[in-house]
């Protein structure tokens, strides 16, 4: 209302905006639940031995792993593109990610990995890629 002419105006409520929901698909932007646990991971640059690693935490976006053998003559650097399988047996998965980290805690060498593409399980090896 208006005070001098005392002439009522009305205004529309506007929309709230609701929310985001999450999908729980991979090839979505949702945030992600991070797992504590230990995994094996062997993985490389290409064209390079594998070596073997195992998670600190991870989740379907990427996973934080340590370096299982101590070599101070070797290094994951940030941007060196790495494959390999996370798992053992038939529960294991391949795949191709990015170093994004690399951590030295207590003598321990920790690289976090951005995961681009990963199979879907290890027996028909369809690959999918995270989206951009």
């Amino acid at each position: 209302m208006e005070m001098n002419s005392r002439q009522i105006f009305q205004v529309e409520k506007g929309i709230k905006n609701e929310p985001a929901l999450y999908p729980k698909e991979f090839q979505t932007a949702r945030t992600a639940a991070r797992y504590s646990g230990r995994l094996a991971v062997e993985a490389g640059k290409k064209g390079a031995p594998k070596r073997s690693y195992e998670t600190f935490n991870f989740n379907q976006f990427g996973l934080l792993m340590r370096d299982l053998v101590a070599d101070p003559d070797f290094a994951l650097n940030i941007g060196d593109v790495i494959s390999g399988r996370i798992g053992e047996g038939e529960d294991s998965v391949e795949f191709v990610g990015t170093v994004m980290r690399n951590d030295e805690r207590r003598d321990v060498v920790l690289y976090g990995v951005r995961i681009d593409k990963m199979s879907r399980d290890s027996g028909r090896l369809e690959w999918f890629e995270k989206p951009e």
